[in-house]
């Protein structure tokens, strides 16, 4: 079996999934293209699912970080890519086959977390890895470390790597569920809806960047209904001025519209003493048609 259809035999999975997911390789590869631009992955092109050449299917070292950082956000990816071996059953046979994993760096490279190798005449040797450290205060980072073309990889991602750890420190910028602002709501049956952070948020920053600043993007006022976890506004991470990040904030809690008895929806804070005390009386006369009731 020569080298070429090795290579082939080797990207059969990749074709086999996108053929069951979008019926064929070039649907599948646009449903790619379709997340990659959502994601901001902008100077990506796929036309096929397995990466082997073609004028067409191209990408950037910075397109495959924003990729993986994407992809290791989702549980089954994530534990894929850092699996050094699995067994997996042979059907017809009384032993499994065994798959292991030729990434070196998950063996190499303390906390290593994967990511994928690749490689053909035309690319040469290209390597995506992650790797998580956690500081002495238990805070976890994980770095992505992409190179194209680099004949010795595997020493080039290990410096990446223990550079970015060595100068780069996780500062927690928010914890889940953490109230950062207070907004105004209104028609709504409360006056204000606390905004939360979606999750926790990590920034990592060099020794040398002090300057850093975290600003709030959020409305002054939202109307209601509004359900909790819907996104509203965001937290800014600013470096020495320079504007890096966007964190989501969502509603903290649900807060439904108002409603009167005249079929209007106004906020008890803007109704007039003559809505109020209608709206009253007749809560007091329905109560009393009520008790009558179940006399």
């Amino acid at each position: 079996m020569n080298k070429k259809k090795c290579i082939l035999y080797s990207n059969d999975a990749a074709t086999a999934i996108a053929e069951h997911i979008s019926g064929s390789e070039k649907a599948f590869a646009e449903l790619m293209n379709e997340t990659a631009a959502r994601i901001g992955a902008n100077n990506t092109n796929f036309t096929n699912p397995h990466g082997l050449s073609d004028d067409n299917h191209y990408t950037t070292a910075l397109d495959l970080a924003l990729i993986t950082a994407y992809g290791l956000n989702i549980p089954k990816f994530a534990e894929i890519v850092a699996t050094r071996r699995k067994v997996v059953s042979w059907e017809g046979r009384e032993y499994g086959r065994t798959l292991n994993n030729h990434n070196r760096m998950l063996y190499l490279y303390e906390g290593s977390t994967g990511v994928k190798t690749g490689f053909t005449r035309a690319t040469g040797r290209c390597l995506v890895s992650s790797a998580i450290r956690t500081d002495e205060n238990g805070v976890e980072m994980q770095l992505i470390a992409v190179t194209l073309n680099a004949p010795n990889d595997w020493a080039d991602h290990t410096a990446m790597l223990n550079y970015g750890f060595y100068h780069y420190l996780p500062r927690v910028l928010a914890t889940a569920d953490e109230e950062y602002a207070m907004i105004a709501v209104t028609n709504g049956e409360e006056e204000f809806l606390p905004l939360v952070a979606s999750g926790q948020y990590i920034f990592p920053i060099r020794s040398d960047e002090q300057n850093l600043e975290i600003r709030k993007d959020v409305p002054d006022s939202i109307e209601a209904p509004i359900n909790a976890g819907d996104l509203i506004g965001n937290i800014i991470v600013v470096v020495d001025g320079v504007e890096y990040f966007n964190y989501p904030l969502s509603a903290g809690r649900s807060i439904a519209r108002a409603r009167t008895i005249f079929g209007g929806e106004v906020p008890p804070a803007e109704q007039s003493f003559g809505e109020r005390f209608f709206e009253n009386l007749f809560a007091v006369l329905l109560n009393w048609v009520k008790i009558a009731a179940d006399i």
